[in-house]
């Protein structure tokens, strides 16, 4: 019974971070001054990253894949239209779905790897640039593969996807991850260790009854 309502509470949590990721994403799109954009996708303040990257270490890998999965699914369906006016062929248009959507936003949720309790605040850093890297290879390997032919006449494809295109977005998004993380990591999880001890005493309670 225990271990069920363990899964159910973990279960709500990823929805819950999940909604709130979307709901970030929503709010970057549309207010002005925080819906700067690369002209091929990419925000400039991903901040939508952050539930998911906290998910992962309050509930485990396992949940976090899952709520990077659902937020990769609705940007996608969010964006489909605006995706499909790029004129790609459709081996390219998968190629972008999974390249830029579901793969690196679903990897998000690996960001609870390197949990060990010690230090909550360096493990959210390194956990932060461990998935933000991985999200930041695979725009690399969409713009080389994808989007190489949309490079600047004279400039290199590797320099444009690697440098010009895909790292201004994704530093500032990692940087904004990392230091809104830092500040809120702490009370989160102190919140969350407290709500599962108050349910283990209720729980215990019960049974006693």
């Amino acid at each position: 019974m225990n271990k069920r309502r363990e899964n159910l509470r973990k279960l709500t949590l990823t929805a819950l971070f999940a909604a709130v990721a979307v709901v970030l994403e929503l709010i970057i799109t549309f207010v002005p001054g925080l819906n700067l954009e690369m002209p091929f996708g990419g925000r400039v303040f991903g901040i939508s990253m952050l539930p998911i990257i906290i998910l992962s270490f309050l509930c485990g890998i396992g949940y976090g894949l899952t709520g990077g999965f659902i937020l990769a699914s609705v940007n996608v369906l969010s964006n489909l239209n605006l995706i499909v006016t790029w004129g790609l062929t459709p081996a390219a248009l998968a190629g972008t779905i999974i390249l830029d959507y579901m793969v690196p936003f679903t990897l998000l949720g690996l960001a609870g790897v390197v949990k060990s309790g010690k230090n909550p605040k360096i493990e959210l850093l390194l956990g932060t640039l461990l998935v933000c890297g991985i999200r930041y290879v695979c725009h690399c390997v969409s713009g080389l593969v994808v989007f190489g032919e949309l490079a600047p006449e004279g400039m290199n494809v590797w320099f444009y996807s690697l440098i010009a295109y895909n790292l201004p977005y994704m530093a500032s998004s990692t940087a904004l991850c990392v230091v809104v993380g830092m500040f809120i990591i702490k009370p989160i999880s102190r919140y969350y260790y407290q709500l599962i001890d108050q349910q283990s005493s209720d729980n215990q309670d019960e049974d006693l009854n």
